[in-house]
């Protein structure tokens, strides 16, 4: 009533609200009911992650959805938007001319952020700091993929290299030998070519291949510790 008296809106900005536990929601819903017959006393933003429009959908919420007047979503960054974000914050910050980060960089970091602001702000901060604990002059490559690793950040690539991993491997064909070629390698089976020995054998691995195999199971072992 105070700030209504002198002229002024009162607002209430509630971040993180998809944290919220029921009880509390329910209470700034009863907030929205201070109000003359003219206007209403307070004004309510309530800001939060994604999730807050699946907390906002539940049933015993509905009458607190009601109530919500306008809904504004942010979406990802485009590659065209985060290049504008990045040289906009690097002009407020002093360098009114954007030479840290090249177009080649701009890219993987959008690659590796999808155009989230807060990912993007995490990763360039990392990445600043590391490129001036090595007194280099720009961000490279280098840096800003050595960055997402330690930040745990995957791009898409990152992500079809994980699917393929997951799924079946391939039965490809296996050479045909005879058992005088190969007699090492015969093994019996019923309904062979009716000496006991099969016309077949298992392909070995070469030396370089299997080690190179063991080696990335044991990179991704150790990342999984």
């Amino acid at each position: 009533m105070r700030y209504r008296g002198a002229g002024r809106s009162a607002v209430l900005i509630v971040d993180e609200a998809q944290r919220l536990p029921l009880e509390l929601l329910e209470e700034i819903r009863l907030l929205l009911n201070l109000e003359t017959p003219r206007e209403k006393l307070l004004q309510i933003i309530m800001a939060g992650q994604p999730e807050l429009g699946d907390t906002l959908g539940r049933p015993e919420l509905r009458q607190l959805k009601q109530r919500v007047s306008a809904i504004c979503r942010l979406k990802p960054l485009s590659f065209e938007e985060l290049r504008e974000y990045l040289q906009h914050r690097l002009s407020r910050a002093g360098l009114p001319e954007q030479k840290l980060f090249p177009e080649e960089v701009i890219g993987l970091i959008h690659r590796y952020t999808q155009g989230i602001p807060r990912l993007v702000n995490s990763l360039c901060d990392a990445a600043l700091r590391t490129g001036f604990a090595l007194q280099s002059p720009r961000v490279t490559a280098a840096i800003i993929e050595e960055t997402a690793g330690d930040l745990e950040l995957s791009g898409p690539d990152d992500a079809r290299a994980t699917k393929e991993l997951s799924s079946p491997p391939k039965v490809m064909p296996m050479p045909v030998v005879t058992p005088e070629a190969q007699p090492s390698h015969a093994l019996p089976q019923n309904g062979s070519n009716g000496n006991g020995k099969v016309d077949i054998r298992i392909p070995m691995e070469s030396y370089a291949s299997r080690q190179s195999s063991l080696g990335f199971f044991g990179q991704l072992l150790n990342r999984w510790k």
